[in-house]
């Protein structure tokens, strides 16, 4: 049966079991026991999202002590086209990061939501860009993952903006989940909701694939700190100067891209062994290279 259905459409047969499963309802000690009793053994939870939505004071340690396991999950709107830009990328990075390191989430995958049915043209011009800014200002500690449509997940994926996908094949009627195939990096797949779970939850049943481990412990509070060295900062202002400095279809300079990258390499060699208090002995062991195109 389960094969069939999963033929006819992309959420499959929802009737089948789930070891995962997602909710906005704060997991208490009788919903866990509840999800224990169905057999489920993680639960996705939202970072932000307000005071209903989002993990609540002590939640995390109360899952994992109580047996389960649990994955991070990020969505501010997420439903509109317009909650997608490379601006809003970045906010949203940092935010899920700071969001994460408060409430002690250890190093894991935390998944962006795109929930909304995305076109292929809109991928490149809105989702594409949210994910490299997430991809810019997201803590070390943390990787990556997409919520999306089948379509939506591979194409992120095969750009290298995500590590994993959870898909939402439930959102059966989204361009994205018709003809496509599953994301070969799937991790979590959303197939069936339950409104009403237990008489007083709703509930979205998870198919789990155990490629990335969910998370089983609970860290201290940390605080979110991005790297703001001065050379990550020289280097993004060099990096900018130069595209600037290539603008133009008549620019001359044009024919010097392919060298740019030593170029800069050979400028920060400069102040250290070209210096005065080498007497100039390093200008004949280091001297500027003569870049021929062809060796490149």
């Amino acid at each position: 049966v389960n094969t069939w259905m999963s033929l006819l459409t992309s959420k499959g047969n929802p009737d089948r079991k789930a070891k995962a499963c997602d909710t906005r309802f704060e997991i208490t000690s009788e919903l866990l026991n509840t999800l224990k009793r169905d057999g489920y053994e993680i639960v996705g939870r939202y970072l932000t999202g307000g005071s209903f939505k989002e993990i609540r004071e002590g939640e995390l340690k109360r899952i994992v002590d109580g047996g389960l396991k649990y994955f991070p999950i990020f969505q501010e709107n997420g439903r509109n086209l317009s909650d997608f830009t490379y601006q809003k990328g970045l906010e949203h990075g940092k935010k899920a990061s700071e969001a994460a390191l408060s409430k002690g989430v250890p190093a894991t995958v935390i998944y962006f939501a795109v929930d909304m049915d995305i076109y292929d043209y809109q991928i490149d011009s809105n989702i594409i860009p949210y994910f490299k800014g997430i991809n810019e200002t997201i803590d070390s500690r943390y990787s990556v993952g997409i919520y999306a449509s089948r379509n939506v997940c591979t194409r992120i994926s095969n750009v290298g903006l995500s590590v994993s996908s959870f898909v939402s094949d439930m959102s059966t009627g989204f361009s994205g989940n018709l003809g496509f195939p599953i994301p070969k990096n799937w991790n979590y797949d959303q197939f069936h909701e339950i409104s009403g779970y237990g008489g007083k939850w709703d509930l979205d049943k998870v198919a789990y694939n155990g490629k990335i481990p969910a998370c089983n412990s609970v860290l201290s509070s940390q605080k979110y700190q991005q790297d703001e060295t001065q050379f990550i900062k020289w280097v993004t202002t060099t990096e900018k100067e130069c595209l600037k400095a290539f603008e133009g279809i008549f620019n001359p300079l044009i024919a010097y891209r392919f060298a740019v990258g030593q170029y800069i390499l050979e400028y920060l060699r400069k102040p250290e062994y070209w210096g005065d208090k080498y007497f100039g002995l390093w200008r004949l062991y280091t001297p500027e290279p003569n870049i021929d195109k062809n060796d490149m």
